[in-house]
């Protein structure tokens, strides 16, 4: 699921020496080192998802059809293009959607999969401010839901080809990551750049209203309990709880206010950093004038000094003619 820590992870196993693609998304404010997706895969799980009539950016709440023939010689493509003769891979989210798909075209491939709390990732959603959950607050929980069910089937069909990490294993033994992965995939990836991780840290705090939330849904706490016994190794994890049709529940009010909170903290951030680019642009108006008046001034005063010159040559010719005249 996205917002679980996978671009930090896929630059870490780049450092480590992973080759992940070339030609990746660009660095935006909220992922200030880029997002380390592909773009080739990016762009193809985008397209599939219009034509299945999905949300682009992989909000799937239920199973996709089956992918067409025309998909899979596109993919075929993708590979050939992408594959190197060292390790090799891509990161995006969306491939949760195409597992069994993926699977079949590369029966070789490995599979990394990333776990995080749901509250912490809808949490993040909410923060993020994606237009999807403004009017959906319990859309994320949804996705998350779907996302991880999904993974939870794969990993339990393909247990020797995949490999479950809990996020906070990421973040406080990264090169035991790398370790697991060498062992477990037969990979010799080197030592990854703990230095990715002193700016980009994912936070592990659980958010201020995922106690109540977890109260009111326990059933996702169900699937919570069954990702961290998949982990390969995790940290001691308090199990949360939820329910399901949560929509017009209690549970969806919670959801609703804890992205309306979000949401104001964002528009505080906006109204702060608007209020500074106007202080900022006010200065620059300011310093714009203020040179534009040093600029009046100087050829005011080299007027004022010309004038004077010429009124000074001028006394002079009348001088020397009144004197001419005067010798006559």
């Amino acid at each position: 699921m996205g917002r679980s820590g996978t671009s930090l992870t896929t630059s870490l196993l780049q450092s480590a020496g992973l080759h992940v693609g070339e030609n990746f998304l660009p660095v935006y404010p909220g992922a200030v080192r880029g997002l380390f997706e592909n773009l080739d895969f990016v762009h193809f799980h985008k397209k599939q998802l219009r034509e299945l009539g999905q949300p682009e950016e992989g909000w799937v709440t239920s199973p996709l059809p089956k992918i067409g023939e025309t998909a899979r010689l596109e993919a075929r493509q993708l590979i050939a293009q992408n594959q190197k003769d060292t390790a090799w891979g891509w990161k995006d989210p969306r491939t949760t959607v195409f597992l069994n798909f993926w699977s079949e075209l590369i029966p070789d491939a490995k599979f990394l999969f990333l776990i995080r709390s749901p509250w912490n990732v809808i949490d993040s959603l909410y923060r993020r401010g994606d237009a999807a959950f403004l009017t959906h607050p319990s859309l994320a929980l949804e996705v998350w839901e779907f996302y991880n069910n999904s993974l939870i089937s794969f990993v339990e069909e393909h247990r020797h080809s995949s490999l479950v990490i809990h996020i906070d294993t990421v973040i406080n033994s990264p090169q035991k990551v790398i370790r697991l992965i060498n062992q477990k995939f037969g990979y010799q990836l080197g030592t990854a750049d703990e230095e990715l991780f002193s700016k980009d840290r994912v936070s592990t705090e659980e958010p201020p209203l995922s106690l109540a939330a977890a109260e009111l849904m326990p059933e996702i706490g169900s699937v919570w309990e069954r990702l961290v016994d998949l982990a390969e190794w995790s940290p001691s994890t308090e199990t949360t709880k939820t329910k399901l049709e949560i929509r017009n529940s209690a549970t969806g009010a919670i959801l609703s206010q804890w992205q309306k909170m979000r949401a104001l903290e964002r528009q505080i951030s906006a109204t702060a950093a608007a209020g500074e680019k106007r202080i900022a642009d006010l200065s620059n108006e300011l310093r714009a004038v203020q040179e534009s008046l040093a600029t009046e001034l100087q050829r005011h005063t080299r007027e004022s000094q010309l004038r004077v010159g010429l009124r000074t040559a001028k006394n002079l010719i009348i001088q020397t003619i009144a004197g001419n005249k005067a010798k006559r």
